[in-house]
């Protein structure tokens, strides 16, 4: 993993840490926006994993979805995530890249194992997060067809979904009063 990169993923899952024992999912999603910009210019798996798996994170929170869970349930999944992030952290810190992509996993399994009926909503949410974080990189001006190698989806899927979110890019021409006036004598002489 290339130093940049980790130092950005430590910073990311310090913040997780920490918004994650206050349950502020506001930070979680912003640090979630944070990460795509190394996985824009590095291009590499550890960034996209992150990414998905604190927006992830993040929605579970939002959504409200916690306090429909049984106590038990949320406990647990408290306590591995808890103790994953630790865990990634360190792993970071050591330069373990391999037992920081196991945590990372342990995390996104953590989610999907939350509840039963749960788990079709984090898969969904977990696959859209990939799409969404792809159109942010295809944004940042890589090609369709590098984003869907990088995320493991087809170039339909996020061609599809790109479709659907992206608002077309139009030219904003910002001009002065005085500008308008003088293109608008222009076309009278």
């Amino acid at each position: 993993m290339i130093k940049s990169v980790r130092n950005d993923l430590l910073f990311i899952m310090e913040g997780v840490n920490q918004a994650f024992s206050v349950y502020d999912p506001g930070r979680i999603m912003e640090l979630s926006d944070h990460i795509i910009h190394s996985a824009s210019v590095y291009q590499d798996k550890y960034s996209i994993q992150a990414a998905t798996f604190v927006y992830a994170l993040g929605k579970v929170i939002a959504k409200g979805k916690v306090r429909r869970f049984p106590q038990s349930a949320w406990e647990s999944f408290k306590k591995v995530v808890k103790s994953e992030l630790k865990n990634a952290i360190n792993y970071l810190k050591r330069g373990k890249d391999r037992r920081y992509d196991l945590s990372v996993r342990h995390m996104q399994d953590a989610i999907k194992r939350l509840d039963t009926s749960f788990k079709q909503y984090v898969e969904t949410v977990l696959d859209k997060a990939k799409l969404k974080k792809g159109v942010k990189i295809y944004e940042h001006g890589i090609s369709l067809k590098k984003v869907s190698e990088m995320i493991g989806v087809s170039e339909w899927e996020l061609m599809d979904y790109a479709g659907k979110t992206m608002i077309v890019e139009q030219e904003h021409f910002e001009s002065r009063v005085k500008d308008r006036l003088d293109r608008a004598r222009r076309l009278f002489e």
